[in-house]
């Protein structure tokens, strides 16, 4: 029966091919429409990324995105009825315009000058069953393929340094450096995890950084640690804290460990290693610093001051990158009903964060706890606990979502046996709507008081609280879909004999087609000196992987030119960035170059500044290599210490050149050539991904089969895919009876004898076509006979030689009852 059916479906689909033919396409008459282009962005949901979707976009035209994509995205936090909603909108359609979708529960609009889809979701619009304590997201049941049940990791960067300075150009060079970050994982996705970071000086020793065990319940998003912790914390004053303990954190966002950046409350950041970091303030880079290791704070920058929106661009000495949004505005959010956050970590505290120094750790224990539950979904409440022996720090926080808008408060207590009672208050506002034009208003209020002595699980002598207290106010307004204004004003009552800070900005944003122009004025007045300045960025995408920015500061007279190749770790891509600019005294340039070859990464930076006759050139070189194992197989690739796939090919593509994509490189990613399986580094924890092969130089007639993989890996997976078969052969011939004539419609087994052919646990089966034309696919070399569904006794025998080149013609071969 199933033979039968097999050779119908086959021969229905012989008729149709032949049957049918495509009619030539309709020429339509010639129109001038704008090129669209097609771009994979970010989804920013209520500024929180929910992944990527596509979108196409072009001129003044109106920006489509792929609405399957978008609604799995959106799935685990919108409600249905909105969700149901875009897809009858949606129609049989892949590509929708955002004016379509758009309305008032469902605000949607394209960002042109950040490449970003950004939803301000109100609270009404809010799925309220999006996250189950008892079980995951609905995509945890698709059907990934596991990994691998034991895998391990390991990236290895040798990095040194070169500098040239002063009027002699002396020349030196730093030691050489060796870091290593990698993983092992026992059990697969559901098992354990050993992660590490460590490194060795030229002329020191081997040097321990982070160490940490841990297992993951993915249904609960629930991690259990040993070892190196840097525990979840929440609200406007937690100290960010790195221990060498044991804890338990709720994670909803996507767990990536050893980040070189990480934000530290919501005005900070912490450095692992030196880095250069271009600060952008609305869009236009307003500062290019270079920070050793440690923790920074926000406020150690006056040029800042925190109303407006600020991203850090962080590039440390091995050409790792990160971003991180930061803000003094309040980033407390609602939680659905029944939803809560938490974290319970104790443990000794670390102290420095030197490059290849030792980690050590403070002799008392410290514990951190976190806790934050939606009580409906308008409700939700929490506070933190920060104390060690001589500290003891704790917040509450209220979040009341409303028809007008978001109001949060926050109150700290910072209690310190040598010292007074401290604390802290802040109270917010936040309102965000998107009327049905898709014009998006957005209105922050802030107000924070502390005492002078407050510095949580800090000696209040090493804190200097310069201002009683800070209000700041910031107002956002699109104008259409192409112009976008930000104005913001702050005010800070100074302690003591410290004047009060004034601040102030108004800025503006336009696209022209492809040209996006930002504008922007700042006031700061500090009771010592008052500032005006002024700044002009002009942005200009030269492709989907290119542009040029053109900037002027009034400050110093700061006039930049970049141009940005943005590559995505593809296999021979190349990112690039080069900058140069000039203000008062101070001339400079820099140049970074990241080649992702197959088997290694490259990293190149040199940067020059002259400033009044002195002048400093530093040169960064790095590479980076690694090897992975899984299920008894060894690979070397550029990057598999955060996870892998490794891809081998075996039968008939045993030696072959493999080339394998994926969906996050655009392009090719990884090659299995001369030096073994291709090993492709896993980009996204937590994030599914679709793995694609092809085999340029495969057999004539070779079938791969799907040739693709769907993962969907933990925090740090190896997996192993098997590509080729030694079945690959299409086998070709004639039927006829003992009088010559063909038979049509005969369906049968080839059936192996002995030999090599005799491993393959199933027969191939084989059907004629109505003129007694035999074919039989993926067929592995050996003896064969012919067995008919009509017939059990063999009526025919073959010999498929290993070499043979597909398909393979028997001829023709008579039937015998």
């Amino acid at each position: 029966m199933a033979i039968a059916a097999t050779g119908l479906a086959y021969l229905s689909i012989v008729a149709l091919t032949q049957a049918v033919a495509a009619p030539p396409a309709a020429q339509g008459q010639s129109a001038r429409a704008p090129r669209l282009t097609r771009l994979e962005v970010t989804l920013l949901l209520n500024d929180a990324p929910a992944g990527d979707v596509t979108v196409q976009t072009g001129g003044e035209t109106s920006t489509t995105v792929d609405v399957t994509q978008l609604v799995a995205r959106l799935k685990p936090v919108v409600a249905p009825a909105i969700l149901d909603a875009l897809m009858q909108r949606a129609g049989a359609r892949t590509f929708v315009s955002l004016d379509e979708l758009r309305s008032e529960q469902f605000p949607i609009r394209f960002d042109s000058a950040a490449l970003q889809l950004r939803v301000e979701l109100p609270v009404e619009a809010r799925s309220i069953s999006d996250v189950s304590v008892s079980g995951g997201p609905p995509d945890l049941q698709a059907n990934y393929v596991a990994p691998s049940d034991l895998s391990f990791g390991a990236s290895f960067t040798l990095a040194d340094r070169l500098q040239q300075e002063g009027v002699l150009k002396r020349f030196s060079r730093a030691p050489f450096t060796l870091s290593s970050q990698g993983f092992a994982n026992v059990g697969g996705k559901d098992g354990v995890y050993l992660t590490y970071l460590a490194g060795l000086q030229e002329g020191g020793r081997p040097i321990r950084q982070r160490t940490t065990l841990f297992r993951d319940d993915e249904a609960r998003a629930v991690r259990y640690s040993l070892g190196d912790i840097t525990p979840l914390t929440s609200g406007s004053f937690s100290n960010p804290l790195d221990v060498f303990g044991i804890g338990v954190e709720r994670l909803y966002q996507t767990i990536q460990p050893y980040r070189n950046l990480r934000p530290a409350g919501r005005s900070g950041l912490v450095l692992e290693r030196p880095s250069r970091v271009e600060v952008y303030v609305n869009g236009a880079v307003y500062r290019t610093l270079s920070l050793a290791p440690g923790r920074y704070n926000l406020r150690d920058f006056p040029f800042l001051d925190g109303l407006n929106d600020v991203r850090l661009a962080v590039q440390d000495d091995t050409g790792r990158n990160e971003s991180v949004a930061l803000s003094f505005f309040s980033d407390t959010d609602l939680l659905s009903e029944d939803v809560s956050i938490f974290s319970a970590i104790i443990g000794l505290r670390r102290d420095g964060f030197g490059q290849f120094t030792r980690a050590r750790y403070a002799g008392r224990p410290t514990f951190s706890g976190v806790y934050q539950r939606g009580f409906s979904d308008r409700i939700t409440l929490g506070g933190t606990v920060q104390a060690d022996s001589n500290n003891a720090f704790l917040t509450g926080i209220a979040v009341l979502g409303t028809p007008i808008g978001i109001f949060s408060g926050e109150a700290a207590l910072d209690a310190r046996a040598s010292e007074r009672l401290n604390g802290a208050v802040t109270f917010n506002y936040r309102l965000a709507r998107v009327g049905s034009a898709g014009r998006q208003t957005r209105l922050d209020l802030d107000f924070q008081l502390r005492t002078r002595g407050f510095s949580p699980l800090e000696r209040a002598r090493d804190v200097r609280n310069l201002y009683r207290y800070d209000v700041a106010a910031r107002f956002q307004q699109a104008f259409g879909t192409f112009l976008f204004g930000t104005a913001t004003a702050g005010f800070s009552r100074g302690y003591g004999g410290q004047p009060d800070l004034k601040t102030g900005s108004f800025g503006l944003s336009r696209s022209f087609q492809r040209l996006n122009l930002t504008a922007s004025y700042s006031y700061r007045d500090d009771g010592i000196r008052r500032e005006h300045r002024g700044s002009l960025s002009l942005s200009v995408p030269l492709s989907n992987r290119q542009y040029m920015r053109a900037s002027y500061d009034t400050n110093r007279n700061r006039a930049a030119l970049d141009y940005t190749l943005q590559g995505y770790e593809g296999l021979g891509q190349t990112s690039a960035q080069l900058s140069v600019a000039r203000e008062d005294d101070v001339r400079s340039a820099n140049v970074q170059l990241e080649h992702f070859a197959n088997r290694f990464r490259g990293f190149f930076q040199h940067d020059y500044q002259r400033r009044n006759g002195n002048t400093v050139a530093t040169t960064d070189i790095a590479l980076t290599s690694g090897v992975g194992y899984a299920d008894g197989q060894w690979a070397i690739g550029r990057d598999p210490g955060r996870g892998f796939v490794m891809v081998s090919p075996q039968g008939a593509l045993r030696g072959r050149e493999l080339v394998v994509s994926d969906q996050y490189t655009l392009g090719p990613a990884a090659r299995a050539a001369a030096l073994g399986p291709a090993l492709i580094p896993i980009q996204r924890q937590y994030q599914q991904n679709s793995l694609t092969v092809a085999a340029p130089d495969a057999p004539i007639g070779y079938d791969l089969g799907s040739g693709r993989l769907d993962i969907r890996p933990g925090a740090a997976s190896g997996y192993r895919w098997v590509v080729g078969s030694a079945a690959s052969l299409t086998l070709i011939g004639r039927i006829t009876d003992a009088t010559g004539q063909p038979m049509p419609y005969l369906a049968g087994l080839l059936k192996p004898v002995g030999g090599r052919a005799s491993a393959n646990d199933a027969a191939v089966p084989f059907f004629t076509n109505r003129n007694g034309r035999l074919v039989a696919q993926n067929v592995a070399p050996g003896r064969y006979d012919l067995v008919s569904s009509e017939n059990a006794a063999p009526f025919a025998q073959i010999n498929l030689a290993a070499d043979a080149a597909t398909p393979i013609d028997i001829g023709t071969v008579v039937f015998k009852e």
